[in-house]
């Protein structure tokens, strides 16, 4: 006999569990502290009887409890065994959550920051360009889920912006990071790969530099500088040494050999891996500097010609 929602509200908790059939398998247990909860008995596939749970009533209605019995039911008669299906999707469920893009991007990041030398910005800048083009967008999606065309229209978007060199960048991290999902097995298809051929050709041109006929101007310029001496020192050794700024600003005493008039750069700081050592000229070189009192290589004194 079929439950009515009238016989289930009339039924008050007692001293032990009461079970409520509605046929077919389906029944409303009600436990003793009053909790009321459907379940399904049925026979699996392979003839051993189980029980699954549909849910807890009121929150699941008698009609719904009776539309879950009909579903179950569906899948037993397909031979597929309700318990296994639920765990299935579970697992599923978990793994799309677990394999985000977002996640995996930050697990490859992680692993390539130790190959990334700590003088580079590249660490910084692959995360700062994910996390304003590509994290907002997509970012707590599954990592199968997103399509070529959602790549297309995020690199697209650089290029109405003109950030071709961004762009280019952009491409390579999550090309990489595509490449690190199919190795872990969290990806079959890298949508990445032939993306280039839809996007803008940009060829890469000189960085912009100064004519030589500006150059006497610009020295003239620096040394005009009175907003901050740190700053105006440092733009003088750039023209004299000819490093680059990163290398510049991480000096350290340690690397001055003022005697011999050398800057001895660790690896460790170079792009390339490989010590280098600048040959100081003379106008970097005065007796500020021999003092060994400044804290910073960059107040040098120079002697600016």
């Amino acid at each position: 006999m079929s439950l009515t929602i009238r016989q289930i509200n009339a039924t008050k908790p007692g001293t032990k569990i009461i079970t409520l059939s509605d046929g077919m398998g389906l029944e409303l247990r009600i436990s003793t502290n009053g909790s009321r909860g459907w379940r399904l008995r049925y026979t699996r596939p392979n003839g051993k009887r189980n029980m699954i749970s549909l849910g807890q009533y009121p929150e699941v209605s008698l009609a719904e409890a009776r539309e879950k019995r009909t579903d179950m039911r569906r899948l037993i008669s397909q031979g597929i065994d309700p318990v296994e299906q639920k765990q299935s999707d579970k697992r599923q469920r978990q793994y799309a959550t677990e394999n985000t893009f977002e996640v995996l991007a930050m697990e490859w990041h992680a692993a390539m920051v130790p190959r990334w030398k700590e003088s580079s910005k590249r660490a910084n800048d692959s995360r700062r360009v994910l996390e304003m083009y590509v994290f907002p967008k997509v970012g707590n999606r599954p990592i199968e889920s997103i399509l070529p065309l959602e790549w297309l229209d995020i690199l697209r978007t650089l290029e109405e912006l003109g950030k071709f060199e961004q762009r280019r960048r952009l491409h390579a991290f999550c090309r990489d990071i595509y490449r690190f999902a199919i190795i872990t097995g969290r990806a079959s298809y890298n949508p990445l790969t032939d993306l280039q051929t839809a996007l803008k050709p940009y060829k890469r041109g000189s960085f912009h530099h100064i004519p030589q006929s500006e150059l006497p101007q610009l020295v003239r310029d620096i040394e005009a500088y009175d907003k901050s001496p740190m700053v105006r020192i440092g733009l003088k050794l750039l023209l004299l040494t000819a490093v680059r700024p990163g290398e510049l600003r991480r000096a350290e005493w340690t690397e001055f050999d003022l005697d011999a008039a050398v800057w001895k750069i660790p690896a460790e700081r170079m792009k390339m891996g490989r010590a280098h050592q600048v040959p100081l000229p003379n106008q970097a070189l005065c007796e500020a500097a021999l003092s060994s009192q400044a804290n910073s290589p960059l107040q040098i004194a120079i002697s600016w010609p």
